[in-house]
């Protein structure tokens, strides 16, 4: 029963590190573009 347990909080822990990733990585696209937008204008 721990081991299932320990399984679910992993996955919950891969799950919330694969989120900020994604996340950090739209946001790092977001001003990328919006840095582009200000040398072109």
């Amino acid at each position: 029963m721990l081991g299932v347990c320990m399984s679910a909080d992993f996955l919950r822990l891969l799950m919330s590190s694969q989120l900020q990733y994604t996340s950090i990585k739209l946001w790092l696209l977001s001003v990328e573009t919006q840095l582009v937008q200000v040398t072109l204008f």
